[in-house]
């Protein structure tokens, strides 16, 4: 019989990412917690928030509920 040592749970907080953070990409997520921050919780007062605040998509256009899903898909995240 083979006993097995539990190891401890952890998480990669970064387990997707290719490579380093772009200057955008601490930008981004440094918004996106901000909006978090605010108490908003869901996908569209998100994609508002960005707004507001002026973070818009890598295309320079105010982000959308659909290029928002889209460049996270494409982020991994």
């Amino acid at each position: 019989m083979t006993t097995r040592t539990a190891e401890p749970a952890y998480l990669v907080p970064n387990q997707t990412r290719r490579g380093p953070l772009t200057p955008y990409d601490d930008k981004l997520a440094n918004a996106i917690r901000a909006v978090f921050a605010t108490g908003t919780h869901d996908l569209l007062g998100l994609v508002e928030g960005l707004n507001d605040v002026g973070i818009h998509a890598p295309d320079g256009k105010p982000w959308t509920t659909e290029t928002f899903t889209h460049e996270m898909s494409v982020k991994g995240a």
